[in-house]
């Protein structure tokens, strides 16, 4: 697994106490983008799978109980922030 490096265009959120960090590495966003259609995770890679879990546990994707995931609003909100941020 590799680990972003400052200034490679991660963000890191603080948690509560006791709690670790998340980064949302560019590779996530990605997936994100990938993701604002119902996809299932079968369809997706291994690698992007296993970070999808992570994405749900932050707060920027849900599931259904068939295994289809979508971008949260949560999600949506962030990914059009950070591509405005962009241009």
């Amino acid at each position: 697994m590799e680990f972003p490096r400052r200034g490679s265009g991660a963000m890191v959120g603080g948690g509560r106490a006791g709690r670790a960090s998340f980064v949302i590495t560019n590779e996530d966003w990605g997936i994100l983008a990938l993701l604002r259609e119902r996809t299932h995770l079968s369809q997706l890679p291994m690698r992007v799978a296993q970070r999808c879990l992570h994405l749900y546990k932050a707060g920027y994707l849900y599931s259904d109980a068939q295994g289809w995931v979508v971008i949260s609003l949560h999600g949506k909100r962030e990914l059009e922030r950070r591509s405005k941020a962009i241009q």
